[in-house]
């Protein structure tokens, strides 16, 4: 039977690159508004907010686009697809229906906002820290240890939450047990491993996967003398690791 050694070891800013003309609204630099000032602050919400800004590039678009997934997307990656979008658009007075059954943008063309109905800057950075919250909350949910965490594991929680939307993060039940055991090496390959890694967004997925695989959070009590790195899927030879416990591939405790 297959065993796991489970211990606790071990500003790119997304701009829409629009052109400017007549009749077609620009999608600004979210650092251009005084309240980017937050995003700064050197506080793991903030920190995490960088993280998602920077990782991977973010695309920035105020009319509705479908991406490579199918999903019908505006502003900051807001997945209008999700059931609680309309309410979402509605609380910050953007008209959901017109959107959401509008021709869609292109990614590459700049938005003609007389033709097809656009949001306005503010409701793009609202909606982004609405999702930001909202991705915070998830990750809250579903992970009993989450803000005991260190920020580097926080902040790539936040952004997989914020990138693949509630009903596709909520069903990685394995990756949030590899989590709570803190075993960052097992938690990296798992991601890995997923469709959004292998098939849809892997730049992005595989550079959370690499936060988590030599970033996360240091080894908290006491040490032993020598890791036996044959069974701890989170160390490596010459390494110390974390007394832990012996798991088998089911997650039961021997």
């Amino acid at each position: 039977m297959k065993l796991y050694f489970i211990c606790a070891c071990t500003i790119v800013f997304a701009v829409c690159n629009i052109t400017p003309t007549k009749a077609v609204s620009k999608c600004t630099t979210l650092s251009k508004y005084s309240s980017f000032q937050a995003l700064v602050s050197g506080t793991c919400i903030n920190n995490a907010k960088q993280w998602i800004l920077q990782n991977g590039g973010l695309t920035c678009k105020e009319c509705m686009y479908v991406d490579s997934q199918g999903r019908k997307i505006i502003g900051f990656n807001f997945n209008l697809d999700e059931t609680d979008a309309k309410a979402i658009l509605a609380h910050y007075e953007a008209d959901y229906d017109k959107i959401v059954n509008g021709t869609p943008t292109d990614l590459t063309t700049p938005c003609d906002c007389k033709a097809v109905t656009c949001l306005n800057q503010n409701q793009i950075e609202d909606i982004f820290d609405e999702s930001i919250a909202q991705a915070f909350g998830n990750a809250k949910r579903v992970l009993p240890s989450f803000e005991s965490l260190c920020c580097t594991v926080q902040k790539t929680v936040v952004d997989i939450a914020f990138v693949l939307g509630n009903s596709t993060f909520s069903t990685y039940e394995q990756f949030f047990t590899w989590i709570e055991y803190q075993n960052w090496q097992a938690a990296s390959d798992f991601l890995s491993a997923t469709k959004w890694c292998q098939v849809e967004d892997s730049a992005r997925c595989y550079s959370d996967a690499n936060n988590l695989r030599y970033q996360g959070c240091p080894c908290f009590g006491q040490f032993p003398n020598k890791c036996y790195y044959a069974v701890s899927s989170c160390c490596q030879e010459g390494q110390s690791c974390c007394n832990g416990k012996l798991l088998n591939i089911c997650g039961d405790t021997w």
